[in-house]
């Protein structure tokens, strides 16, 4: 789209000078006079009852200023979707690391030491660590006696469902799509499969760090590395008791979210510590405790089962899947009302039925990551989509390209496809591995195999709106101000690209101001691949405001009406007549203000419109904003002697609407491409039999390097790009999709090279070489 002049263009970051200069500021490095640092004590049980707490010992330490337990805090619980959890445990803690108090010292050091000091006596009680154990009628553990009482939140159209017979589930999503009981019987052939992921941490560079400073009317600044935006404002001025022009809520930069940032951890801890001693209070956790109490992505347990006829056509599908939410429902909850959408947005099927729970174990609290649960089902549906192929004897191709929704098609939510660009992802998947081609023949103990995946990821906006100001200085600048959070992701970069595009001016001259309530109006937060195509249309509509207002301006100065205007490298010029323009100081006086009006600040605020589907059938014609959609080929190779798996080659191409920055899309992808290796091959959060993380660390908890991702021409991405109608600009999102197809991609090849099927990610040297050997094994019996 050559049109446009900056939109499109891979300019440089609007933040790379701050940050690789290290003077951009992240939360942890705010420091107010007389700051205390935070430390919290988290509890040694899975599941008890906390029968008494005695700090007195801590206090006495020289440096300590404060302990605080649950006794200081409100009554009011938070956690999400369900207020299920309280600032600081009362009564009874539900995982080891559930936060039982917090030392407030001069220094970390004291607050360490001190954290030794506090006594706290417990009632340990029978705890459930099995998700499948703890949804069933049988489980003697209930780990939320008093969930029916809990305030249960519907919002962004989720809700929580209960069952009495099973007390610790608690939501029920149901998608029912035609009759699944007359799909199979017209199916040909059935394939199902059980297939598991594993908690995985996000592993950002940046700990979850909260610091609050009381101010001196009784309000409070919170600076947090959360990616919630205004809504965690207001989710903290319910459990802190404050009416929300008390809280000022400023996210600084962040190092990486990927949803790990969405659910409120510290934020609350450090808000209400800053009240009560009345001073400020920064708490950062330890690496150890973002593995445990970071809300790492959410297990899941996958029971698919596939009906097609001979010639490959999928007449039905029945998913059974199983989400451990943890010791806390967070924004699981979300994650298993929207994770469907993975398996309903990729492949047409005339009968579908989906039966997604979450429930509660006394393992610790689990939510998003990077995809919102849409990675747990794609994996299911990828890598049985495989088995179904080559049992039917048609290619792994053949068989997506017959199935692939196409625009036009009607989805298993009811909903018409458009914009889906998933076939010409396929299609460069397909030419890039060479698929037409032998694989590689075996070299000593290495074996070869090549894999494909697709993938969707949704986005939706539910009964929520997001604001934008724009505010137009005499020397030609334009200010942006917005809540959009940026993480790493270039989120800034690309606002600032929207509003030089919407202005025809040099991107040089587009300032943005985001993360502050102060001075930014609403926006619910950056997560769901909505950032730039909610914030973007948002800013485009201030950025329409604004120049409205500029016209009316330069029209009393200039002669010409309003709609005869339009304004160009600072300045405005009369429509057909561009020698008749004025600068933008011209439209002020000497100090930068206007005769009539003050300012020149243009605002707005973007709504989607949506119908709410059916609480029974999950069916909707206008549910899903968009979807964005992508394909990715990998050629492995697996050592039949280790079970060391090498990625060889990757290619992935995907449909994000149109790029507004291709670089920006490009690192994406290839980041993406990096954490998929790392869930699909190592990662994997442990626990011992009592319920404690064993492996809180990088040394035990396994993250792929450079060492471990192809180089140069062996890894390729791309687009295949279908303009969103309405995108700004046609963009759509890209941040979760590219992660969706890669594990099973990866999963795929090795099954190709192996002739193995392993349903349980991560696929490690052991567990590979462990399904090697189970093969030989059979085989020598046969």
């Amino acid at each position: 789209m050559s049109e446009y002049s900056v939109v499109g263009k891979s300019v440089p970051r609007k933040d790379a000078y701050e940050k690789a200069t290290g003077k951009a500021i992240f939360t942890a490095d705010i420091k107010p006079k007389g700051m205390l640092y935070g430390k919290i004590l988290g509890s040694p049980y899975a599941h008890a009852r906390i029968k008494k707490i005695d700090a007195s010992e801590a206090l006495k330490l020289p440096g300590v200023i404060g302990v605080i337990t649950g006794e200081d805090c409100p009554e009011e619980r938070t956690a999400g979707y369900i207020h299920d959890r309280h600032v600081l445990a009362k009564k009874t803690v539900r995982y080891v690391g559930d936060p039982v108090a917090v030392v407030a010292a001069v220094s970390n050091a004291v607050a360490d030491e001190a954290l030794k000091l506090v006594k706290v006596e417990y009632e340990e009680l029978p705890a459930v660590f099995d998700p499948e154990e703890a949804r069933s009628k049988e489980c003697k553990v209930v780990v939320h006696e008093e969930l029916p009482n809990y305030q249960h939140i519907e919002f962004q159209g989720v809700w929580s469902s209960l069952d009495p017979e099973r007390p610790n589930q608690f939501i029920h999503r149901k998608i029912i799509h035609g009759d699944i009981e007359k799909g199979f019987a017209e199916a040909d052939f059935i394939f199902e499969g059980r297939y598991s992921l594993p908690r995985a941490s996000h592993c950002c560079l940046e700990p979850h760090v909260a610091l609050a400073v009381p101010e001196a009317d009784g309000s409070l600044t919170l600076y947090g590395s959360e990616q919630g935006g205004m809504y965690h404002r207001y989710e903290m001025c319910e459990v802190l008791g404050l009416e929300t022009s008390k809280m000022r809520f400023v996210s600084p930069h962040l190092g990486g979210g990927f949803g790990g940032k969405v659910g409120i951890i510290v934020c609350p801890i450090a808000g209400l510590a800053a009240l009560k001693l009345k001073r400020p209070v920064r708490i950062e956790m330890s690496r150890e405790d973002v593995f445990v109490s970071g809300n790492p992505r959410s297990p899941g347990i996958v029971l698919l089962k596939d009906g097609y006829k001979k010639d490959g056509t999928l007449v039905a599908r029945y998913i059974e899947e199983i989400v451990d939410s943890g010791a806390y429902s967070t924004h699981t909850t979300v994650l298993v009302s929207a994770g469907v959408y993975g398996a309903t947005g990729t492949y047409r099927c005339p009968h579908m039925r989906i039966d997604a729970y979450g429930v509660y174990t006394n393992l610790s609290p689990t939510g998003p990551y990077r995809s919102l649960g849409s990675e747990i089902l794609t994996f299911a549906v990828e890598s049985l989509m495989d088995k179904a192929a080559d049992e039917l004897g048609i290619s792994r191709v053949e068989i997506r390209r017959k199935n692939l929704l196409v625009d036009g098609d009607i989805d298993p939510i009811g909903q018409v496809t458009y914009n889906n660009g998933t076939m010409a992802c396929l299609d460069k998947a397909v030419e890039y591995l060479k698929l037409d081609e032998p694989k590689r023949a075996p070299e000593g103990p290495w074996v070869f195999g090549r894999g494909i995946s697709t993938g969707n990821k949704f986005t939706a906006y539910w009964n929520t709106g997001t604001v934008a100001l724009c505010h137009v200085y005499d020397d030609g600048v334009i200010e942006i101000r917005t809540m959009h959070c940026e993480m790493g992701q270039g989120a800034v970069t690309v606002l600032a690209q929207i509003a030089a595009e919407e202005f025809q001016t040099s991107y040089d001259k587009i300032k943005i101001v985001n993360g502050d309530s102060a001075v930014c109006g609403y926006d619910e937060g950056t997560y769901c691949s909505r950032g730039t195509f909610i914030n973007g249309n948002a800013v485009r509509l201030a950025c329409q405001d604004a120049k409205k207002q500029v016209f009316n301006v330069a029209s009393g100065i200039m002669g010409v009406p309003d709609d005869k205007l339009e304004t160009r490298d600072g300045k405005v010029y009369e429509i057909g007549n561009p020698d008749n323009s004025i600068y933008f100081y011209q439209l002020f006086e000497y100090g930068g203000y206007l005769l009539e009006g003050g300012v020149i600040i243009g605002k707005d605020t973007f709504v989607m419109t949506f119908e709410e589907d059916d609480r029974e059938t999950g069916q909707s014609k206008d549910l899903i904003t968009f979807y964005s959609y992508g394909a990715l080929g990998f050629e492995v190779a697996v050592n039949t002697e280790t079970g060391e798996v090498k990625i060889l080659k990757a290619g992935g191409w995907y449909d994000m609407g149109y790029p507004l920055n291709p670089k920006l899309v490009e690192l994406q992808l290839e980041g993406a491409f990096v954490m998929g290796i790392g869930q699909a091959l190592y990662e994997e959060v442990k626990f011992n039999d009592q319920g404690k993380v064993i492996n809180p660390n990088f040394l035990d908890y396994r993250i792929p390097t450079m060492l471990d991702a192809p180089k140069n021409e062996a890894l390729v991405s791309g687009f295949a790009a279908t303009p969103h109608k309405n995108g700004p600009y046609g963009a759509k999102g890209i941040g979760e999709v590219a992660l969706v197809p890669v594990m099973p991609g990866i999963s795929n090849a090795i099954r190709d090279a192996l002739g193995i099927e392993i349903k349980q990610i991560p696929l490690t040297r052991e567990r590979v070489l462990n399904a090697i050997k189970e093969k030989a094994e059979k085989e020598q019996i046969m």
